[in-house]
């Protein structure tokens, strides 16, 4: 099959112009998470395994209710492909609201959760630095969540490059303040890990700010601000939107989930060990976080040819979706395998025994990264399809039966410890990145034989997939 006709390539520029905005603002997102570790780490191990370990405990009602939010962006997209306003202004508000509530309750379980800190056998002087660190990132949630809000509504409306340079710019001024809260610049204390907790808040609540700013000052946006005065609550949106967050939700909890508890289980062999984790998982959530752009830009045009009923388009969206990150994270994987020996050395110096284990360890991120990428644009091509029930089925199979088991498997029965544990994730993730692209292709021959019995496109083709 010719993958470079003119018409894939088409498909590709218009991938990539949606695409690579949402790449440099994951990257700006992950230079404020790997520059909280790299500055961190240099105060020693102890402080860098804390990181790790309040990330661990604090990401998984944090992600849930970001990928509660998410579940805007395909809804925004079909009313967006369809021209109906009022379906927009409607998402919007009634999306405000069931953030706002969903922000509140996530920050309350959070917050009250910070005793499990000393309860996962992990090392004492770990966990008295990781608990008020843990305490002031909780602060960041409902601000982090209200930008999600309208990042996935712009997205939804195809606009990715307002997100972008917010999410650079902010997380730019995180690093900055690391360097002054950590280490006690310009007249700052030097707070240490707590330091990076508060820079990381403060970034956040900048970064709304700007978001709603930015809506004020456009006039088209603006109009969906000053609608929310008019709105009137409507059960049926928020079904919708319950429908839609709650599976991807669940999907992001489970995928996270089995990291989080694989750093719990790599904290058992010790510090170094969970330092060594923490270096592989900055550099891995940086190349994932970077095919997300790819995966959200498949999850936008998707739903938007859906809602246009454009099924040839809609089809090779998905289908140039998959070449583009399959050959990004084939680049990825060959970059982490040639310097993996360096790597490490980038987040901690004076302990050979955790570069060691993290070389060691990288090797095994270099083969997942193209599994890592087909899973992602998988997972957001089905979303723009709004099929979420069944993805998160598979994700529960992928990421807990395969994964977690091929991970206890190796690490604790077979003694191969922490690289056992990371080759856990790797089966996982191949076993997802091959039933997403089953599933995408089982919804696609539906979609197709629905077309030619000249059915309208709608969801009927999805639902009798399930």
């Amino acid at each position: 099959m010719n993958i470079f006709t003119p018409l894939h390539r088409s498909h590709y520029r218009k991938n990539l112009s949606l695409a690579y905005p949402v790449i440099f603002g994951q990257m700006g997102h992950m230079i404020a998470y790997t520059a909280d570790s790299i500055m961190v780490g240099q105060l020693g191990s102890a402080e860098l395994a804390a990181v790790s370990l309040a990330g661990t405990v604090w990401v998984v009602p944090y992600l849930f209710a970001l990928g509660f939010a998410s579940g805007l962006t395909p809804l925004a997209g079909v009313a967006n492909g369809k021209g109906d306003p009022a379906m927009l202004q409607k998402l919007f508000g009634h999306s405000l609201l069931a953030n706002l509530l969903f922000a509140v309750l996530v920050t309350a379980i959070v917050y009250m959760a910070h005793p499990l800190l000393g309860m996962l056998g992990q090392a004492p002087r770990v966990v008295e630095l990781a608990v008020p660190y843990y305490k002031i990132l909780t602060l960041s949630i409902i601000p982090s969540i209200f930008f999600l809000n309208f990042k996935q509504f712009a997205e939804g409306l195809e606009l990715t490059k307002p997100t972008m340079v917010m999410n650079v710019v902010f997380n730019l001024l995180n690093v900055l303040f690391n360097y002054w809260f950590i280490y006690g610049n310009m007249g700052f204390p030097a707070m240490g890990v707590e330091g990076a907790g508060w820079g990381t808040f403060l970034s956040r609540l900048l970064m709304l700010f700007a978001a709603f700013g930015y809506m004020l000052w456009k006039p088209w946006l603006r109009a969906y601000l000053v609608g929310l005065k008019d709105m009137v609550l409507d059960a049926k949106v928020f079904v919708k939107l319950l429908r839609m967050g709650l599976p991807i939700g669940a999907q992001i909890v489970i995928e996270v989930g089995v990291f989080s508890v694989g750093a719990i289980w790599v904290g058992q062999f010790g510090e170094s060990s969970l330092a060594a984790h923490q270096i592989v998982i900055n550099i891995t959530s940086l190349t994932y976080l970077m095919s997300l752009g790819f995966a959200s830009a498949a999850t936008i045009r998707v739903s938007n040819y859906l809602g246009k009923g454009d099924f040839p388009s809609l089809r090779m969206a998905g289908q140039t979706s998959f070449v583009m990150v399959i050959f990004f994270m084939a680049f990825t994987g060959l970059l982490i395998y040639f310097l993996r020996d360096a790597i490490p050395g980038l987040f901690i110096s004076g302990d050979p025994e955790v570069q060691k284990l993290a070389a060691s360890i990288l090797i095994v991120a270099a083969l997942y990264q193209i599994f890592d990428g087909l899973q992602a644009v998988g997972m957001h091509v089905l979303r723009g399809l709004h099929d979420v029930r069944v993805p998160t089925y598979i994700a529960s199979f992928s990421y807990w039966v395969v994964g977690m088991g091929v991970s206890w498997l190796l690490a604790f029965p077979l003694g191969m410890g922490p690289l056992g544990i990371w080759i856990g994730f790797l089966a996982g993730l191949a076993c997802a990145a091959v039933l997403f692209v089953l599933r995408y292709r089982k919804i696609v021959a539906r979609m197709a034989d629905a077309r030619v019995a000249e059915i309208d496109l709608s969801l009927k083709a999805i639902e009798s997939a399930a």
